[in-house]
This record gives structure tokens, C-alpha cells and sequence, in this order.
């Protein structure tokens, strides 16, 4: 490329970053113009805002006026190159493993409200995010997970909502020539499946107070708004906060988020499973954040540094107000970040969606390098370590357990 032609340094960044990522290469490939990216390292070393990556999604969309799919097109080209300057700062060792997913996130962020105008709402219209995707926490392959609320109380108003939030699924979602920008999923929105895909602020307030179950409480923990109105993004969080942080919280609701989560683990892993699994297996993320949301579902009322939405900053929270030991802190969060770091090497490394040790050995060979690992068998008596450790903290914290 003549653009690297007088840049040593750029070309050397590009090898590191081709040979440590398929899924770069990828990127690379389909859009070999990507490489000024990494023309000026001094930029590339500072994380961008959440209002210029706004801006350029925005100018995105609108540089295809007209042209529907070509403002599709156009979305995806800004999505990717924007991944792929996150990884360049990820492989190049320019961001920590905890600027990654918030990184990642904006640039959703950004998508989603580019999305969101173009899509002009009729009535006022807000995007939440839930999930990883709500608590600033999302992987290269996640999901977003979202609900959508809007204000208004005719039928009128609930089809033109809905035919926002249909729109905004496709947008962001839709297959096209150059990839989807992201899995966009709105299951977690009340009566899953079955429920309308937009509800009024009203109807949440309703719903919630009639038939809210505890496993939505939960899932409001990571609520944060994403895009439209943000008066009623507030207003939609002010409820959510009032619901999900009550004065008290009792033995039974306790016992029924222990159920809940072995019955996850029975369902996904399977009974007594031994699986090396980073998410979902024993001493993995699915522990940690089934702790921690126990114990801000307990303790989270009137305490704003337990409610925060993220992961890390509330286990913070929780020691601060000395209800985390500040040894069990520091195993959880040693844990969080050895996950965090697993999948997305993972990811670069196979460019699948995948949370458990590859079976080949070749395979994990190259991911023990990735990670900083001498030897298949340094990594995999790290991982044991680690979980077996955040695995004792899950069995006093969540299941009562006595160590």
C-alpha cells in the first residue's frame, strides 16, 4: 500500500497485528484502506470519545442519503474499522483489559444513536441497554441485549414505536454485503418473545409493580440508556433503579437467585460438568457476576457506589462499605480480568464466539502465547488457580457455603 510505503513503524504494527489476529486480517483485507489507522501511533494511543464516534456514525449514515442499504453499508464499514482500531490498541498493548469492552461498547453506542435519528422516531423513544452491553462491558462477538420504552398512550403511538424499535432490530442487526454490525436481541424486554417489542414507560411501571419476577430485577441491574430520549432514559432508569434496589431483600428471594443460577449450570453445562469454560464454568464470569449482583440486590439500596452498572466498580463499591473482604475483592476482580483476557484472545485468535479452552493443541498453544503464557500447561495451571479460587469466594457468597 503507498500509504505505508514511508512508514516503518505502521508496517511493523500491521505484522503484529495481522499475525496476532484472524479476525483482523479479515478486516484488513475486505478493507485494505483501514491501515491509515495505524498511521499515527501517538492517535492510536488515546481511546476516542463517545462524541466523536457519535459524530462519525452519524456523518456515516448521512454520507448515503437516500440509499437505504448503501446507509446499512456504510454503518458496518464504521463499525469495523472502529473494531479494528480497539484491537490494534488491544494486540499493540495500548488499552488495559478494563478500556477494551468500554471501548467496544461506544462504538455500539454510537451505531445504535446513529440508527436511532435516522430512524426518526414519531414518538419520544429511548433505547436501554442490558446485560454486558449495558454494564460497558461488551466482548468482540457480544450480543446486545436491549429493551425499548417510549411515552405515550394510544394505540397510535404503540404502533409507531414499534415500528422504531422493528427498524432499529434491522439497522443494526440485518445480514448485508458487509456483515451485520452486531446480533442485536431484545428477549429480556417483559414477557419475553411473547411481549410487545416496545412498551410505554406506563406499561413498564405497570408491568413491573404487577408482575415483575426476580430474574428481571436482576437483569435491571446492568440497565444503562443507550440512545433517543434522554429525559425519558431517565425517567425509564429512575423506575428501574426504584425497583430493582428495595430497603429489603429477603431469605426467599435469596434462595430463589441460588436456584436460578444451578439451574443455569445444569441447563448450559450440564450436571457435575468439568468443563474449561470461562463464562459459564465453575470460577468463571457467570460466578462472579451472580455474586456480585446477589449482593447488590442486597445491600444496593441508598448506595449508589454498590448500584453502579459495571462489574468491577461495584465490587468496589462493596468492599468500600465493608461487605467484600478486600481479600475475596481482589480474587473476583484477578478473576474478571483473566476471563476478560481469555475471550478476546480467543476471539482474535479463532474470530469465533467462544468461551472454553480449543480442543486442538496447536490451537491453545497459540493462545498461550497470545496471553503471555510460556507453555499450554503455564495457562492451563493459571486458569485452574484462578477458578478454583473465585469458585470458594461463589460458594460462601452465593450459596452460603461455609469455606
Amino acid at each position: 500500500l503507498p500509504v505505508l510505503r514511508d512508514s516503518p513503524i505502521a508496517i511493523s504494527d500491521i505484522a503484529r497485528l495481522l499475525g496476532s489476529s484472524r479476525v483482523a486480517a479479515g478486516w484488513m483485507r475486505n478493507h485494505p484502506e483501514f491501515a491509515r489507522l495505524l498511521m499515527n501511533p501517538e492517535e492510536l494511543a488515546v481511546a476516542r470519545t463517545a462524541g466523536d464516534l457519535t459524530a462519525d456514525a452519524t456523518e456515516a449514515m448521512q454520507s448515503a442519503a437516500g440509499d437505504h442499504d448503501l446507509q446499512m453499508a456504510e454503518l458496518r464499514r464504521f463499525v469495523r474499522r472502529e473494531q479494528l482500531r480497539v484491537a490494534a490498541r488491544d494486540i499493540l498493548g495500548l488499552a488495559s483489559i478494563i478500556e477494551i469492552p468500554e471501548e467496544l461498547t461506544l462504538i455500539a453506542d454510537a451505531a445504535v444513536a446513529a440508527a436511532v435519528d435516522g430512524l426518526a422516531p414519531e414518538v419520544p423513544f429511548a433505547v436501554i441497554g442490558l446485560g454486558r452491553y449495558g454494564g460497558l462491558d461488551l466482548s468482540y462477538a457480544s450480543d446486545l441485549d436491549v429493551i425499548f420504552v417510549y411515552e405515550g398512550a394510544t394505540s397510535d403511538d404503540a404502533r409507531a414505536a414499534n415500528r422504531t424499535a422493528r427498524g432499529l432490530l434491522k439497522e443494526i442487526g440485518a445480514q448485508t454485503a458487509e456483515g451485520r454490525a452486531w446480533e442485536i436481541d431484545a428477549r429480556l424486554r417483559p414477557e419475553g418473545e411473547n411481549g410487545q417489542l416496545a412498551r410505554s414507560l406506563e406499561g413498564y411501571e405497570r408491568y413491573y409493580a404487577e408482575r415483575g419476577q426476580l430474574w428481571e430485577r436482576q437483569s435491571l441491574l446492568k440497565r444503562r440508556f443507550i440512545a433517543g430520549d434522554a429525559d425519558l432514559g431517565r425517567r425509564f432508569l429512575r423506575l428501574a433503579d426504584e425497583w430493582c434496589y428495595q430497603p429489603e431483600f429477603s431469605e426467599a428471594e435469596v434462595d430463589e437467585i441460588r436456584t436460578m443460577k444451578r439451574r443455569i449450570e445444569a441447563e448450559r453445562l450440564g450436571s457435575g460438568s468439568k468443563a474449561r469454560d470461562v463464562k459459564l464454568g465453575a470460577g468463571g464470569l457467570s460466578d462472579i457476576e451472580f455474586t456480585v449482583q446477589l449482593m447488590q440486590l442486597q445491600h444496593g439500596f441508598g448506595r449508589t457506589s454498590i448500584s453502579d452498572n459495571r462489574t468491577l466498580p461495584a465490587l468496589a463499591g462493596l468492599s468500600e462499605h465493608n461487605l467484600l473482604d478486600i481479600g475475596d475483592r481482589a480474587t473476583l476482580d484477578v478473576g474478571y480480568r483473566f476471563c476478560q483476557r481469555f475471550r478476546n484472545a480467543r476471539y482474535h485468535l479463532s474470530g469465533l464466539s467462544s468461551d472454553v479452552f480449543p480442543d486442538d493443541e496447536h490451537e491453545e498453544h497459540l493462545l498461550a502465547r497470545r496471553l503471555g503464557y510460556p507453555s499450554t500447561k503455564d495457562l492451563e495451571a493459571d486458569y485452574q488457580e484462578i477458578t478454583e479460587a473465585v469458585r470458594e469466594v461463589t460458594d460462601r457468597l452465593l450459596y452460603g457455603e461455609a469455606s
